[in-house]
């Protein structure tokens, strides 16, 4: 395919575009401008923007139910055609996308993820509530003695820190075991973490689905089912690291080893308790 060839699909592909918003401007219907542009939308997001399949589809379905937005700031506008306005309106939501995803807060206590965001809308109730029990949670775990705080955060896949960090070098005594070990560690946290991260992209796109709305009932009830699968797969907190292998380094049996933990997440669930009591008696 020659180079003109190609320019002439784009050209073609954003003329659709442009008689796409003739027709839209007549009959002010969002859902067929989008479903006319959609073909040129995710084919300059996958050569342009993204390679990832997964990431491509959720910023499309983003944008997608943000499109009402960027009609509105086209319209307030109407500086140049609207298919070079959509290019570059798509670069600029791409990148606030990316950096949302990138400040998502996991927490790894519960393996659920909390987005905890400053706008208004988003500022409910429940929300406070969230994140005053996380940090509270935090401070908490911060308290607990090292000798059962650093097997729990070892067995959630939990950041360490540098004084964590000491006594495990410490309490291994060789060098070379603990940089082994916290090489393992850090890929099975990554492990763990991407899972979760394709769960919650998972669940995300079947609720999408399910709120869109279909006439066909038998799809519509395997979206909630599937749905249902994958929250309760994310309620399902996985070890980082087993009992056998906290065993090994603290020189321990697994049994006395499930004791510290047991005790360390007792002391977090009372903490939990008495903060949510108190939060709701504020309320």
């Amino acid at each position: 395919m020659t180079i003109k060839s190609i320019e002439q699909k784009l050209y073609a592909k954003k003329e659709i575009v442009e008689d796409a918003y003739f027709h839209y401007s007549q009959t002010r219907d969002m859902k067929q401008f989008m479903e006319t542009a959609a073909p040129y939308i995710l084919h300059f997001i996958k050569k342009n923007l993204c390679r990832d399949e997964d990431i491509a589809c959720d910023f499309f379905l983003h944008f997608y139910e943000n499109s009402n937005k960027f009609m509105e700031k086209y319209e307030a506008k109407k500086s140049s055609p609207v298919a070079a306005f959509l290019l570059r309106y798509l670069k600029n939501e791409f990148l606030n996308f990316i950096r949302k995803i990138r400040n998502q807060n996991f927490t790894e206590l519960t393996g659920m993820e909390i987005i905890l965001s400053n706008t208004p809308s988003a500022c409910s109730s429940k929300n406070i509530g969230d994140r005053i029990q996380i940090e509270s949670l935090h401070v908490e775990l911060s308290r607990l003695p090292l000798k059962i705080r650093l097997p729990l955060k070892m067995y959630y896949g939990i950041d360490l820190n540098l004084k964590e960090l000491d006594f495990l070098a410490n309490t291994v005594n060789n060098p070379q075991k603990t940089i082994a070990f916290l090489k393992q560690y850090g890929l099975k946290k990554e492990k763990v973490h991407t899972r979760q991260v394709a769960l919650i992209n998972r669940a995300a796109r079947l609720n999408y689905l399910i709120q869109k709305g279909n006439e066909n009932k038998t799809k519509l009830r395997r979206w909630f089912f599937l749905k249902k699968q994958t929250e309760n797969r994310l309620k399902k907190v996985l070890p980082v690291t087993s009992l056998s292998e906290l065993s090994i380094i603290f020189g321990i049996n697994k049994s006395s080893m499930a004791r510290r933990l047991k005790r360390a997440l007792r002391s977090l669930e009372k903490k939990e308790k008495e903060v949510m009591d108190s939060y709701e008696e504020i309320i």
